[in-house]
């Protein structure tokens, strides 16, 4: 009952400005009408189009081998925002919303972001400095987000490897096995190029170790919000409205620590919910799980 409540008011019910994965899911659609744009351009004006949007776009904004990456090393936080075709982004969203939205729900929506960000990056590298002593992984040029969702996909199950989507009220599937027909669709699917196997295998390592790393109390990605808070501070230095609006709110429906509410307002709920997507179900108090299992009934 509990992971059923969960489901419906905390990842598909989030708010928008506490829901990075739909950040994520958004700001690769805008990347690949982008990318798009500049293939309608070149087809305009170019005579050859499909051999300059090859030879000239996809090199620089594609992850390559070492080589490549040492003189372009722009591509490493390039490629993973950017797909070359449509179905490879829709495919890769669906399933970016699906594991991201478990990561979301139990660690928090700051985490999302930086998880993603780090991960591809990292992974990126690995296989930049590996391609440098195995040929064989050479020559492919790399544009895709699934290396990022890879290691939301392996994080969400080391994160919580009981997990269950509920598709119905007395229906569910086990994220082992949600992983398990990921893996295989995703191995089907490139399983003739090997360098991309080789990236998604790096990337699911980094996501699990960032999931690790996260469950034993540190956070690897807090340096890029902290810069970010102070580059708005510099710009907005006065306290956000809606940040006023949601102190003022969690101050009128402040309830003791040790208090039960057996009949919360959708308000006070909405509270609750706020504080898991911030900073996970792990901070909720005894009672205050308690009282989300009430409303949940």
């Amino acid at each position: 009952m509990k992971t059923q409540f969960y489901n419906k008011r905390n990842v598909f019910r989030a708010r928008y400005s506490h829901n990075t994965v739909i950040h994520l899911v958004l700001a690769c659609a805008v990347m690949y009408i982008l990318l798009q744009g500049v293939n309608v351009i070149l087809i305009v004006l170019s005579s050859t189009p499909k051999t300059v949007f090859a030879q000239r776009v996809l090199p620089n904004i594609g992850l390559q081998d070492f080589q490549h990456v040492l003189h372009k090393p722009w591509v490493l936080l390039s490629y993973f925002w950017l797909h070359a075709s449509f179905l490879n982004l829709l495919s890769n969203m669906l399933w970016l919303y699906c594991f991201g939205s478990v990561i979301q729900s139990f660690v928090g929506y700051r985490e999302v972001f930086p998880m993603f960000i780090l991960s591809s990056l990292a992974g990126g590298l690995a296989f930049a400095g590996l391609s440098s002593f195995w040929p064989a992984i050479q020559g492919d040029t790399i544009l895709t987000a699934m290396p990022g969702v890879m290691a939301f996909a392996v994080g969400a199950f080391v994160l919580v490897p009981r997990y269950r989507f509920f598709l119905t009220e007395h229906f569910s599937i086990p994220i082992w096995l949600v992983l398990i027909i990921f893996v295989v669709l995703n191995v089907l699917t490139v399983s003739n190029r090997l360098p991309l196997m080789v990236l998604l295998a790096l990337s699911a390592l980094f996501g699990a170790l960032y999931i690790q790393m996260l469950k034993s109390g540190y956070k690897p990605g807090q340096f890029l919000y902290t810069g970010g808070d102070k580059l708005q501070a510099m710009v907005t230095p006065d306290e956000l409205p809606g940040k006023r609006i949601t102190v003022k709110r969690e101050q009128s429906l402040k309830v003791g620590k040790h208090q039960i509410v057996e009949h919360p307002s959708a308000e006070y709920i909405d509270m609750l919910l706020d504080k898991i997507n911030q900073k996970g179900y792990k901070s909720l108090t005894a009672e205050e799980k308690a009282t989300l299992m009430n409303a949940g009934k």
